[in-house]
């Protein structure tokens, strides 16, 4: 899959990686161009062509609030028995992230 703003951005990043180097290969650079912004996802699910990027952002951005909330938050690993604490745990998580996410912003002004 091609993602263009990724394309972009680690176009970027290869272009001025290239720009330091004393050495230029322009076989290697044009191979390291044409690489650029493009992923491999696998999944067991049948994934609409145009839902697959958005989806993978998606999941990315969870995992992101769930490392904030584990490392701003300090919240411990999960110890529960059952779905239905799971669900409510993570609830809880969510919350407390939402409100911690505000009042940095409210600091920040």
């Amino acid at each position: 899959m091609l993602d263009p703003e990724r394309k972009g951005r680690e176009t970027k990043r290869f272009l001025l990686s290239v720009m330091e180097e004393e050495e230029e290969n322009r076989e290697e650079i044009e191979y390291g161009l044409m690489n650029q912004g493009i992923m491999i996802l696998v999944s067991s699910f049948k994934i609409e062509d145009k839902d697959i990027v958005p989806s993978y952002y998606l999941r990315h951005m969870a995992e992101a609030l769930f490392g904030f909330s584990k490392d701003d938050l300090k919240l411990l690993p999960l110890r529960v028995h059952n779905e239905k604490t799971l669900r409510g745990y993570l609830l809880i998580i969510f919350i407390a992230l939402i409100i911690s996410d505000e009042i940095k912003k409210r600091n920040r002004r």
